[in-house]
């Protein structure tokens, strides 16, 4: 019996989030104007909303990295977490 939506939709997602995966959920909420220009964005790139904030953030990295010394950017690697500047 083939597989219905849900079934084809789960099994990609495990094939791609967790243990040996590439991905990780990101679930945020964003104002409205914001996701308007996310999806101008995306529409004017031709690109997924998933590729259009790898994107920019891969941009914004580059232009932040761009500016630092070697301990600020050891500062940068070792951050984790939301706006914490903190380990």
């Amino acid at each position: 019996m083939p597989l219905s939506n849900s079934e084809r939709q789960r099994k990609y997602r495990i094939s791609r989030i967790g243990p040996g995966g590439e991905y990780e959920r990101l679930s945020c909420l964003l104002p409205i104007p914001a996701k308007r220009d996310l999806e101008r964005i995306s529409g004017y790139m031709g690109l997924s909303f998933s590729e259009t904030v790898r994107c920019l953030v891969s941009q914004k990295k580059d232009e932040l990295l761009e500016k630092m010394d070697g301990i600020e950017k050891e500062k940068f690697y070792q951050c984790i977490g939301p706006g914490t500047g903190q380990p």
